[in-house]
């Protein structure tokens, strides 16, 4: 029997997120957890947002999408889902105050989908590159 006949992608091939710049600032973003405390939109580790300032300004062709979460907010999934969205407009306007072009952040909320193993990990905003 014959083995099957394996393609290697050429770099062509590869989505541009997936190679060059953008991995590093993707892979850069991934690493800054920015949380919070319970029932607030106030990030509590200012430093991470300084970080991924300094990822997006690295890159300046960089867009992001600011995803917001929250596992443990008491109360109706509408409340969850305003805190969620909250959270994310918390770190949009940390990044402008760190010179990121507003025009370069989208922001979501997702509620409480997508928990951490902790409600405390799950109180975050995730970054990704666009």
């Amino acid at each position: 029997s014959t083995a099957p006949a394996v393609s290697v992608p050429n770099s062509a091939d590869v989505p541009a997120l997936l190679r060059g710049p953008r991995l590093n600032t993707a892979s850069a973003l991934a690493a800054v957890p920015i949380t919070f405390a319970a029932d607030s939109a106030e990030i509590t580790d200012p430093a991470a947002v300084r970080r991924a300032a300094e990822a997006l300004a690295a890159d300046p062709a960089a867009d992001a999408l600011l995803v917001g979460y929250t596992a443990d907010s008491p109360g109706p999934v509408a409340v969850s889902q305003r805190l969620s969205e909250r959270r994310a407009a918390a770190v949009a306007e940390a990044l402008v105050a760190a010179g990121i072009d507003r025009a370069r952040l989208a922001t979501e909320g997702r509620g409480d989908a997508d928990p951490f193993p902790t409600p405390a990990a799950s109180r975050r905003v995730e970054i990704q590159v666009r």
